[in-house]
């Protein structure tokens, strides 16, 4: 126990010492202490998240809580501070810390001319330190404290070029967005309180069967499951962390930051934290099968519609945001059916190829200082490293059989389909995640031939990948993105990857023959790869690599003009979403505020309680004062009377209550 309590120590406090370091070294002015400090606190957290990852996946360690100090200790309540850690929460910290640190490497030369290079780094560390205080919390205030600090650290790192107007009102709208999901999941954590009367993880999933059948009342003649309360709350904060329609629209706005944070945050870390509270507490949402059926149809639209919206954006960091939208939408589901392992082994896969990519766009926005894809073309021959990459993090995230992206999406697809006749609108279901399929590989493809294949003739491009520490962090990458799948799927299969935290655990109709069908096709990735060829998604990604080459992949690639119609303007303008929450929300508010300020303030408050109480008292005044008359005679006169009419009343009490007779 000592040495895990070191370890686990080591992983979480190295990245603040990181971003306490930097905020104290900011006043040297010393650029290169910056990362020498920063990335050996993240080396050390690497190295501690390898041995957790060791122990709780690989040699079987058994679920560890430990607690330091006691945060609230009052009345029999009481919420620790400290850590739960088991092969789920290891696996996270790993993605979390290895994407970190790769980040760090990079950003060593993306940031290197940048004012804020202190600031970068200490946001960087305060970020990664949030989120391993969400992974490996024991208790839902401890998980709350790091979902809060998350969204904390989002809002200065989005904003971190704050003297430019877009980024600060990206931030600004990523911090309400987030709040306002925020209230649903504090109200869920408040209702599980006042149900089970802990806020401790494991202690709420053992009660599970106590209140599982608990009805609510909320009045109007409506009563509803508390679990299932306790759940759609959730989804709420979900739906605003992990960027679910309709509170996805702070996400595409956040590209105005800097890169490496579009890998860290939106790529492997923030945007997933929501998957993982529901797969943490996934026994809740089993018992909730009306709120999965919703979430299934919220997961399957972002995933289609979503991603549809890449397909018509030109800004390259943000064509890969919408494709972060689209993934989510199949983590989602995957949870959903129940598959929650797939939705973990997704989001893990997902953190490689998505960080590969973003880091990869980066490389181009840095050295070629564009990132209109009308402005880009030919630079394959021109960055071969990056090119290469970003084409091995592209056939990973449309699926393409054998890289890691396939694994994973092609699992949750088949999940679906074998579990979608059980749920209502499940034929909608599988159908928006089978055509976004085809729509992931349209817009991914448009974007790899339009830069690195198609030619352009109006500007001339730099030549060469940039540092060592700009294209190393995407050969790390590309590594894990091409092989992981093949080497981990059949763990999946065999429960020993999780070890059984969290399993393919289908429930309801159906869900025996579901879990073998699919425990089956995962046992070895040739099964997989073979079941592909017999299913629609893997032709569809085919189909659109072949059209989309024939479009954009030739010397004179195809223009489209994106505003020519009014069904295009629908797209380029994200289904009015944005418009929604930015012009339409706010003016009913201070329409609104307006009616209440003149109906209910000035017609009510002030003309009938604040007028007619001010008269009232200046007449009680004026009344009052008139026994005011300064002379001492008069005042004992009023002292005798007050004092007979007390022994009056005392006297009068007392016969009556027989106390004298």
């Amino acid at each position: 126990m000592g040495w895990l309590n070191i370890t686990v120590w080591a992983v979480w406090f190295m990245s603040i010492i990181s971003a306490l370091f930097n905020t104290l070294f900011f006043l040297y002015k010393r650029q290169v202490w910056a990362h020498r400090i920063a990335l050996t606190c993240m080396t050390v957290s690497l190295i501690a998240a390898m041995l957790l990852m060791k122990s709780f996946v690989f040699s079987g360690q058994m679920p560890v809580t430990h607690g330091y100090y006691d945060w609230i200790n009052m009345a029999g309540f009481k919420v620790t501070v400290g850590f739960y850690c088991d092969a789920l929460a290891a696996q996270m910290v790993w993605v979390v810390v290895f994407v970190s640190w790769v980040i760090h490497i990079y950003s060593m030369s993306y940031m290197q001319h940048d004012d804020g290079y202190y600031r970068f780094y200490a946001l960087l560390g305060f970020f990664t330190f949030m989120m391993l205080v969400l992974v490996l919390a024991g208790n839902l205030i401890q998980l709350f404290f790091g979902w809060e600090g998350v969204g904390l650290a989002s809002y200065g790192l989005i904003g971190f070029y704050a003297h430019k107007p877009m980024a600060a009102r990206a931030s600004f709208k990523a911090f309400l967005v987030n709040r306002l999901g925020d209230v649903g999941f504090f109200l869920g954590i408040a209702l599980c309180f006042f149900v089970t009367g802990s806020l401790d993880n494991q202690t709420i999933l053992s009660q599970l069967p106590e209140f599982v059948d608990e009805i609510l009342p909320i009045g109007i003649g409506l009563d509803v499951q508390v679990v299932g309360a306790i759940t759609a709350l959730w989804f709420l904060g979900v739906m605003a962390k992990s960027a679910q329609m309709p509170l996805h629209v702070w996400l595409p706005d956040s590209m105005v930051g800097p890169t490496p944070i579009s890998a860290l945050i939106h790529a492997a870390t923030m945007v997933t934290a929501g998957i993982y509270l529901m797969s943490r507490f996934s026994i809740l949402y089993a018992a909730s099968p009306i709120i999965s059926n919703v979430i299934l149809v919220v997961g399957a639209s972002g995933a289609l519609w979503l991603g549809l919206l890449g397909v018509f954006e030109c800004d390259i960091k943000r064509i890969v945001a919408f494709s972060t939208l689209s993934q989510l939408g199949y983590m989602v589901c995957a949870v959903a059916v129940g598959a929650y392992s797939l939705g973990v082994y997704h989001l893990i896969c997902h953190a490689y190829f998505k960080s590969l990519l973003f880091l990869a766009m980066g490389s181009v926005i840095h050295i070629q200082k564009q990132q209109n894809l009308e402005q880009l073309g030919g630079l394959g021959l021109l960055m071969p490293i990056t090119a290469v990459t970003s084409l091995v993090g592209s056939l990973s995230l449309v699926g393409l059989p054998p890289l890691s992206g396939f694994f994973s999406k092609d699992a949750i697809i088949t999940a679906v389909a074998l579990r979608y006749p059980f749920y209502w609108g499940g034929g909608y279901v599988y159908t928006c995640l089978t055509f976004g399929v085809f729509v992931t590989g349209f817009y991914m493809f448009r974007l790899w031939w339009r830069v690195f294949v198609a030619k352009r003739l109006q500007r001339e491009n730099q030549f060469g990948d940039g540092p060592l520490a700009l294209w190393g962090p995407l050969v790390l990458l590309a590594v894990p993105s091409a092989i992981f799948g093949v080497i981990s799927v059949a763990s999946v299969a065999q429960g020993w990857f999780f070890q059984n935290v969290i399993g393919i655990e289908f429930l309801g109709f159906g869900g025996e023959y579901a879990q073998q069908t699919l425990l089956n096709l995962l046992s070895s990735p040739n099964h997989l790869i073979g079941h592909a060829w017999r299913t629609a998604p893997l032709y569809l990604i085919l189909l659109a690599i072949v059209i989309t080459y024939a479009l954009y992949g030739r010397d004179k690639a195809m223009a489209i003009d994106l505003g020519s119609s009014g069904l295009m303007r629908v797209f380029r303008k994200g289904y009015g979403f944005d418009w929604f929450f930015e012009t339409a929300l706010p003016m009913v508010g201070r329409s609104l505020a307006l009616t209440l300020l003149k109906r209910v303030e000035q017609s009510v408050i002030d003309k009938t309680a604040s007028d007619r109480s001010a008269a009232v008292t200046s007449k009680l005044a004026v009344a009052i004062s008139g026994i005011q008359t300064g002379r001492l005679t008069g005042y004992v006169t009023y002292m005798i009377m007050v004092v007979l009419f007390m022994l009056a009343t005392v006297l009068w009490w007392s016969v009556s209550t027989g106390v004298v007779s």
